[in-house]
């Protein structure tokens, strides 16, 4: 954050005058045409007072669910002349929590060339024992205590089954002590931070991602371009993500946030506010019941050709609607209409 410091130090936030000053002296030794401010909704104010004649927009990649600077959240969003959003979702959270009234481009997130398998990559059904993925930072929003739950039930039917975690965080020693309470520690492999993630895709049957706010759901065509079937939460942007034309599902979240702590879930840090994409209202987090979860697992593997024309969906799916270069195109296209009423003053 460039506006914050001069010189090698940090400037201070009040008086707000000495940042608006150093940040319009940057701006204009930069010979700015364009100013983006990238899911940063509070403190913000000494590059909207520093711009000045330069067109600036905001790009929504979450922080609209958000606590905390809830005024000077408001003032911005009442300043943002034109808005991206990364889902549906993020847009509406602007709309319906802040009340922006500009107008806003939704530019969904796409599959990272890095994580491009290059073709569709769609899986045998799994003649081993079936390995169940998650993928996240371990915690409590993300909800992988549910998981524990629902692999127990998931094994009366499928013996064997083994889920795989990949990432890490402050929930790791709670999941692996619940593991055992739940007499399922034999059965989840603790990965940790894992680098190759087209490696780790490759090695499970499918990913289960029952978060409790996911503004989109990344790991959900991460996973699905390489041939992962998805069963995650009907929750913020994941059912732009996933949905049964991408060979998964999403579940609707019954369980109450009580419910969630009689579980072993920490509601520590869980957001006040999430979008609810089937009423289209914003309301407080809810969980996947487990049960659930466990049903849709179980039904997943319980035919082979089922299963292999889901994970053909999926990838293919995944290919085809979340290209990066269109999506480069799509905020490039937003970007460059901006910078031509600049061009367009007299």
């Amino acid at each position: 954050s460039r506006e914050k410091y001069a010189w090698g130090l940090k400037l201070p936030s009040f008086p707000g005058w000495l940042r608006t000053v150093h940040c319009r002296r940057v701006l204009r030794s930069g010979s700015t045409q364009l100013i983006l401010i990238w899911n940063r909704s509070s403190r913000s104010g000494s590059v909207v007072a520093a711009a000045g004649s330069i067109p600036w927009a905001y790009w929504e990649h979450g922080s609209a669910w958000f606590e905390g600077h809830e005024d000077d959240r408001r003032h911005f969003f009442a300043q943002v002349p034109v808005a991206l959003a990364n889902s549906r979702a993020a847009a509406r959270m602007l709309q319906l929590r802040w009340n922006y009234a500009g107008p806003v481009h939704v530019c969904r997130n796409a599959l990272r060339p890095a994580l491009h398998p290059g073709q569709p990559r769609p899986k045998p059904f799994p003649r081993r024992p079936v390995r169940l993925g998650f993928a996240g930072r371990l915690v409590a929003v993300k909800g992988p205590i549910l998981l524990l739950h629902a692999l127990g039930r998931i094994r009366d039917s499928l013996p064997d089954a083994e889920l795989h975690v990949a990432g890490d965080g402050p929930e790791r020693n709670r999941l692996q002590e619940w593991a055992g309470r739940l007499g399922v520690s034999s059965a989840v492999h603790f990965h940790g931070v894992t680098r190759d993630m087209a490696a780790f895709y490759g090695q499970v049957d499918c990913l289960l991602h029952p978060a409790l706010r996911e503004p989109f759901g990344l790991v959900a065509i991460e996973a699905a371009a390489h041939g992962c079937p998805v069963v995650a939460a009907a929750v913020d942007g994941l059912p732009e993500a996933v949905s049964p034309t991408s060979g998964g599902c999403c579940l609707v979240p019954r369980l109450s946030l009580p419910d969630y702590a009689a579980l072993g879930g920490n509601l520590e840090g869980l957001p006040r506010l999430v979008y609810d994409p089937v009423a289209d209202a914003i309301g407080p987090p809810r969980a996947v019941d487990p049960g659930e979860i466990a049903q849709r697992v179980v039904a997943l593997f319980s035919e082979a050709g089922a299963y292999e024309r889901a994970s053909l969906l999926a990838t293919t799916h995944v290919l085809q609607a979340f290209d990066f270069d269109r999506h480069v195109s799509d905020v490039f296209a937003v970007l460059d209409g901006l910078a031509s009423r600049r061009e367009d003053r007299p």
